[in-house]
């Protein structure tokens, strides 16, 4: 039996922070650091683990505007360093 031609797909993860993602990214949330508050807060806005989200636009503060559900949210640099995600995919821009 010959395995010639057989193609191997590596599937490897890209782990990044929403502040470091790539503009137009989808992304899987994976864990928010923070106060329990905060994660509380993050969570009623649709941010949890498991949420998928897409980086929707910069500001120029250091900011992004996030849409998670349907919605969109602008959250600050600070915020988004603290959200662990793994990149499931990039949409192309025009």
């Amino acid at each position: 039996m010959s395995y010639r031609g057989a193609v191997s797909a590596a599937v490897t993860t890209i782990r990044t922070t929403l502040a470091t993602a790539p503009e137009g990214a989808a992304l899987t949330l994976v864990r928010s650091a923070g106060t329990p508050e905060v994660c509380r807060r993050l969570a009623t806005l649709g941010l949890r683990r498991g949420a998928e989200v897409r980086v929707l636009q910069s500001t120029v503060g250091g900011g992004r505007v996030v849409g998670v559900g349907g919605a969109r949210i602008a959250l600050d640099r600070a915020m988004l360093q603290g959200i662990e995600a793994e990149v499931t995919g990039v949409q192309a821009t025009e």
